[in-house]
């Protein structure tokens, strides 16, 4: 978790406000909370300070975005300007 730790901060620039759900297509797909940008951060946050352990429904929520192949669209949405894509690399290789 070395690694996703230096992104603490940038996480932390997340205000949660929600615009990235409008554009991400998992979450239009999926309904689910745990599949956009907002809820993996969320997530992230949670393991960060101990509140939550990873496991593999992390795991699964982490490959699904990554899946969708240079989307990018939460990041060209996030008003915070959050390069998350590469943040969910990170933590997706970190936390294996």
């Amino acid at each position: 978790m070395k690694k996703l730790l230096e992104y603490k901060d940038e996480l932390h620039r997340c205000s949660q406000c929600g615009l990235c759900m409008s554009v991400c297509p998992l979450y239009a797909k999926t309904g689910n909370d745990c599949t956009n940008a907002r809820g993996i951060v969320a997530i992230l946050n949670g393991i960060m300070s101990g509140k939550l352990d990873f496991d593999e429904t992390v795991i699964k929520y982490l490959e699904l975005c990554l899946e969708q192949k240079n989307c990018d669209k939460c990041k060209n949405f996030c008003p915070s300007g959050i390069d998350l894509q590469k943040i969910f690399e990170i933590a997706y290789d970190d936390l294996q």
